[in-house]
């Protein structure tokens, strides 16, 4: 299975997700040989993760969407009719945004390097994930532009940095510059580059162009290679540390870091951008899924 999406250039946080599919899957059908799986044992274990353990719509959607990638990719056979499978629907969902004051409370309440990324959520609209796992290099401060190479969807764009947080986005990368400098006096091998990149120029990875963002403040030890090297900060980190600025702050709303980009969505419908605009900013596919950004915006309608 893991084979099949490194093949097909999936995320690897979907083949994280697919995996841990994979393993309630196995758990389900423990007593039944993987050769003689049929499209009926895949019916019970979503039947059973909708009506006993009560998954939601989107835990039902993407277990389906693992099962469907393992049948078709991997046993190479039809998944088979599963129009009878109980299936949540899924529910409209209004997100929740957040004022200017309350998004200055929540910002005074960080410390680096959560504060960088928090301001480049809520100043440029990007997801955590984008903020967290990028290089120095896209950021162009003459300009005031920063390229979002390879985003969600495998897509790429360029968000505007504002001027109010241009200086404090742009004060933290000196001091990250200085950090290949330092690894490469205790030793280290540098930083994380991408598997096929890192064959091709080896000693890029103590180069100044590729240093992250908003670097890890520990080194990693890779147990094949016994290599040395320092990766971006982790996700989960930055995610407790700004819902606990959110508890500091007593700002009684949801404080997961998406708000941010909720927020920054909102006030850019306030300052009257159009749809289109705000679709490239936020890097949406599709339009529709914009459109949710517009629900929490006083309507001009009279009731």
């Amino acid at each position: 299975m893991t084979d099949e999406i490194r093949r097909r250039h999936y995320a690897p946080k979907t083949r994280q997700a697919y995996a841990g599919w994979m393993r309630k899957f196995r758990g389900f059908l423990v007593k039944t040989h993987p050769a003689e799986l049929t499209g009926a044992d895949a019916k019970r274990c979503l039947a059973d993760l909708a009506i006993r353990r009560h998954g939601s719509a989107a835990a039902q959607h993407q277990a389906f969407s693992a099962l469907l990638c393992l049948f078709r990719h991997v046993f190479t056979k039809a998944l088979g009719d599963l129009s009878n499978t109980p299936q949540a629907k899924r529910r409209q969902y209004i997100p929740t945004g957040l004022s200017r004051q309350e998004v200055e409370r929540r910002l005074a309440a960080l410390h680096e390097p959560s504060a960088c990324l928090a301001m480049l959520m809520d100043g440029c609209g990007v997801r955590l994930s984008e903020a967290a796992n990028r290089r120095i290099h896209p950021f162009n401060g003459d300009t005031g532009m920063r390229a979002v190479p390879f985003g969600k969807g495998g897509t790429s764009r360029t968000v505007p940095l504002p001027h109010t947080i241009h200086g404090d986005i742009m004060r933290p990368f000196e001091q990250v510059r200085e950090l290949p400098q330092a690894d490469m006096t205790q030793g280290d091998d540098g930083v994380f580059l991408p598997a096929s990149f890192a064959k091709q120029a080896t000693s890029a990875a103590r180069d100044l162009v590729w240093p992250w963002c908003v670097p890890a403040h520990r080194l990693t030890r890779v147990a094949a290679t016994r290599d040395v090297r320092r990766s971006p900060v982790h996700d989960t980190d930055s995610q407790r540390a700004i819902q606990a600025a959110a508890r500091q702050a007593g700002i009684p709303k949801r404080g997961s870091p998406h708000t941010l980009r909720h927020t920054f969505a909102t006030h850019l419908l306030q300052a009257h951008a159009d749809i289109r605009q705000m679709q490239q900013r936020l890097g949406h596919s599709e339009v529709r899924t914009t459109m949710i950004d517009t629900h929490p915006i006083t309507s001009d309608l009279k009731p």
